[in-house]
């Protein structure tokens, strides 16, 4: 399980799971529209742990950092976008991070500029378990060394998108990322009283932007994207236990970054058909009401008779006005 095997590889001091990419436009996918998206790439990443010192025994004190690197492809990353109205929507973000759930509220739907926010959260989780197992002389397995390592994480944050008629959209996103694992080991053959256990626990401030062009393709999209994150800080707490002896450490400092470029490949299904008067499509464009349309249809039907017939009628107007006034005064002149 991928988000497993990246949880655990924190534990270790290493890099952290992350959600970069954003793979969507600000515009809204229009209400009963459904849109599926993946996005797939690279991404190369770094981390720095915070500065961690130490003293020997004659006293002198060394200050250490560890840094990170790592490289994977392809990696991949998805969003499944639910329209409920022209400006809210259901966006389900995956990731190593976990699953990313948020609502998209597209403040504005013009024809030109789109502009939406979308706050959400995410949760993630993975377990691991390993021993050594010996054999003697007589055929008999010892379970040696066994571990357990789980690892949760939390995820909150917000991204501002902005998009443009013409396919290209960028965005800018925070994410506070909160990591806890636990890792037990019994040193030792199994049923052994000394057990080594550590607690980390670690909180992130994340900043990310993107930046896209969007490629309508009948009902595909297909959305070149470049991604980056940095995380200037990072404090992380480590509580360890061996046997009777514990300990407590809390270190501030360390950041990482990422940059993640990609391809997002998307499918959408149409928005359902509106009814009522004033209304604004999928496009932004605004629907006449029937009067409206009737008023028009009216004025396009005197435009296409022949300019000798409307002709006539302006000729003919004042005759049968006068003609009306003549009759009118000669019935005013018999009832009297």
């Amino acid at each position: 399980m991928r988000l497993a095997l990246l949880s655990l590889i924190f534990l270790t001091g290493c890099l952290t799971p992350r959600s970069v990419g954003f793979g969507q436009m600000a515009s809204a996918v229009g209400p009963g529209a459904t849109e599926i998206g993946v996005m797939s790439g690279f991404m190369f990443a770094s981390q720095t742990s915070a500065p961690v010192q130490t003293k020997d025994t004659g006293g002198a004190v060394t200050t250490s950092q560890t840094t990170t690197r790592g490289f994977s492809i392809p990696a991949f990353e998805a969003n499944i976008q639910q329209g409920f109205t022209q400006h809210v929507g259901l966006n389900l973000h995956t990731s190593s991070a976990g699953l990313q759930p948020g609502l998209k509220f597209t403040v504005t739907n013009s024809k030109v500029i789109h502009f939406a926010l979308l706050p959400s959260i995410a949760f993630g989780y993975g377990s691991n378990a390993s021993s050594l197992f010996t054999a003697g002389g007589d055929g008999r397995l010892s379970e040696v060394n066994p571990s357990t390592q789980t690892s949760f994480t939390f995820l909150t944050g917000i991204k501002f998108i902005f998009s443009h008629n013409s396919g290209f959209y960028m965005g800018v996103g925070y994410d506070f990322l909160y990591q806890r694992s636990f890792t037990s080991t019994v040193v030792g053959a199994l049923g052994s009283q000394d057990k080594s256990e550590t607690l980390v626990t670690a909180g992130h401030h994340q900043l990310a932007a993107a930046a896209g062009f969007n490629i309508t393709l009948g009902l595909v999209r297909i959305r070149p994207e470049i991604a980056f994150s940095i995380t200037p800080g990072i404090a992380t707490t480590t509580a360890s236990a061996v046997g009777a002896n514990m300990t407590n450490n809390t270190v501030f400092g360390g950041s990482s970054w990422a940059i993640f470029p990609g391809f997002t490949f998307a499918i959408a299904t149409p928005a359902k058909a509106k009814s009522g008067d004033d209304e604004t499509d999928t496009t932004g464009a605004t629907k006449l009401d029937d009067t409206e349309s009737s008023t028009d249809s009216d004025d396009e039907a005197v435009k296409s008779r022949p300019a000798r017939q409307n002709a006539d009628d302006e000729e003919e107007s004042p005759k049968r006005y006068k003609k009306k006034a003549t009759k009118r005064a000669s019935d005013d002149e018999e009832s009297n």
